[in-house]
């Protein structure tokens, strides 16, 4: 981790939590079309877009 890049892993990380426990409530089920919307759902904290 560089000064330059410490917000994007700062945000990948925040990602990936909210991801989990988004998953892990329930919220995006272990189906194909789950599984899509979760990786949606990243994609757009990632990207903020």
């Amino acid at each position: 981790m560089t000064p330059e890049n410490t917000a994007a892993v700062l945000q990948r990380k925040t990602a990936n939590v909210c991801l989990r426990a988004l998953t892990d409530a329930g919220v995006f089920k272990m189906t194909a079309e789950g599984m899509q919307a979760s990786q949606r759902f990243k994609k757009v904290l990632e990207n903020g877009s």
